[in-house]
């Protein structure tokens, strides 16, 4: 079992068996749920929900892979530092929080000046910088001169928050 988790990426095979999970627990609970109810959005297409499993299969595989990685370094992975401040905002600005009619609201939009700013907006952009930081901060520390695999990770995150929110909620409406 340790050969799995070894090595300098996230394995691929416990990504495609998480992503099988998803999509049989998608299919075989959730789907038939989003197909009885109006409540939430309508139930993406297969061919889609398969592909979001796939994301976030992968993106838990990561998240373990981190984990494991990290055991033993928790004071100098979670250190703060300039690259994980860094990195904890640009996670949390590009995060989406919502999702209408295919297109991510990213929680960054809260923070422009013109969509009337103000000191709430700060608190939930602080608070969804706190939420990211731990993930942030471990991959800065473990694919450190690895920068390909870390843009990599930071993409990923972003789409995995994407593909839950297409799968839970459906495609057409995402309501609070």
């Amino acid at each position: 079992m340790s050969r799995i988790f070894s090595g300098f990426a996230p394995p691929r095979i416990l990504a495609f068996v998480l992503g099988a999970i998803i999509l049989g627990v998608y299919q075989g609970f959730w789907r038939p749920v989003l197909l009885e109810t109006r409540d939430y959005g309508d139930a993406v297409p297969l061919l889609l929900a398969a592909g979001c499993s796939l994301i976030l299969g992968y993106t838990l595989a990561m998240l373990i892979w981190l984990v494991r990685q990290t055991r033993g370094q928790l004071f100098e992975t979670f250190r703060p530092s300039r690259a994980r401040l860094i990195a904890a905002v640009c996670l949390a600005a590009v995060t989406p929080v919502l999702v209408v009619n295919w297109m991510p609201i990213v929680a960054g939009l809260a923070l422009v000046p013109s969509r009337g700013f103000s000191i709430d907006h700060v608190f939930w952009f602080s608070q969804f910088v706190l939420a990211a930081y731990p993930v942030a901060a471990m991959i800065v520390r473990h694919t450190f001169e690895r920068r390909l695999l870390r843009f990599g990770m930071f993409v990923l995150c972003f789409w995995s928050v994407y593909a839950c929110h297409l799968l839970w909620r459906g495609i057409l409406n995402f309501v609070i």
